[in-house]
């Protein structure tokens, strides 16, 4: 998870190209980034983030879905149909006239950026488009017609367009990432609440990480409790540090306490959301859907409110 920081800016600058290729961040000269330049860079990598995650929901309610189905043809699920409810996601061409001028922000890798972006969208896209497909055909019931042949075809290019998005996005997020970390030295170099900022960033990616943890378990039907509790430990222990007071000279940031103060208490919710939830986990020897629907709720709401107080 990378800055979202929206500052006063300048001139736009120059990104330089440099390096070998193989470290995305060496592709950055900090030198020749200013902070206009910066902030693109760092703004447009959070887009693809806040996409990535968003997909992510979606891509986990399609798995259920597909579950249920096999379920439901086999014989196993005759009492229950199931329902599959997908949440809108606004299109990166929402934030801008142009998706390219997302890629854009990172000069020199712009088009390596916007051909990554573009194979999410195209592999995303068919996904979809194929459980809509799944749906239809079951609503209908036409699996009485042919035995539920379609849908285990329609399952397996539903599987294998979610694997070829994971692979397209993984490249892209570790492309773009890296060189949103060095632009994010540019921002952060005389910030005023540059304290408070890294505290929050290092907070924010134990929470990713933590409710990465569940998802990845719950999609692998595993369970490895003393991980989950491990990362909850790490997060208490950080916002255990950030509950100090908020205090900045510059008066220009001086509304930020309130934002600083929603973003800890939005930790302390994560943190029991997740305790809730890891005691439901314990008693029960696994994961299920509605214990990751849970704690990704919490997880937006202290994305959002991180989001608010770096803004």
């Amino acid at each position: 998870m990378v800055l979202l920081l929206l500052l006063a800016l300048t001139t736009v600058g120059a990104i330089s190209c440099k390096g070998d290729g193989k470290n995305p961040s060496d592709s950055v000269e900090t030198a020749d980034l200013n902070q206009e330049s910066a902030n693109l860079m760092i703004e447009s990598s959070n887009k693809f983030l806040d996409l990535s995650r968003k997909r992510n929901g979606n891509i986990d309610r399609t798995l259920n879905y597909t579950e249920h189905v096999a379920d439901y043809i086999s014989g196993k699920r005759t009492a229950i149909k199931p329902n599959l409810v997908l949440i809108p996601i606004i299109s990166t061409s929402a934030f801008n006239k142009k998706e390219v001028n997302l890629a854009d922000a990172f000069g020199c890798k712009k088009d390596e950026v916007a051909k990554l972006h573009e194979e999410t969208n195209t592999k995303f896209k068919l996904m979809t488009d194929k459980t809509a497909e799944l749906k239809s055909y079951i609503d209908a019931e036409d699996f009485k017609d042919d035995k539920g042949e379609k849908a285990k075809t329609l399952i397996a290019e539903i599987e294998t367009a979610i694997e070829e998005y994971f692979t397209a996005n993984a490249s892209l997020l570790s492309l773009t990432q890296p060189m949103a970390d060095k632009a994010e030295e540019v921002i952060l170099k005389d910030h005023p609440l540059k304290d408070y900022i890294i505290g929050a960033k290092k907070a924010m990616n134990s929470v990713e990480e933590s409710y990465s943890q569940v998802a990845d378990q719950y999609n692998n039907e595993a369970l490895d409790l003393a991980a989950l509790k491990a990362s909850y430990a790490e997060i208490e222990k950080i916002s255990n540090a950030l509950k100090k007071d908020f205090s900045v000279t510059d008066t220009n940031y001086t509304d930020k306490k309130g934002y600083y103060e929603n973003f800890t208490k939005a930790i302390e919710d994560y943190l029991g959301e997740l305790r809730k939830n890891l005691r439901n986990i314990e008693e029960k020897k696994k994961i299920e859907l509605n214990d990751v629907e849970s704690i990704e709720r919490a997880y937006d709401n202290t994305i959002s409110k991180y989001n608010n107080f770096v803004s």
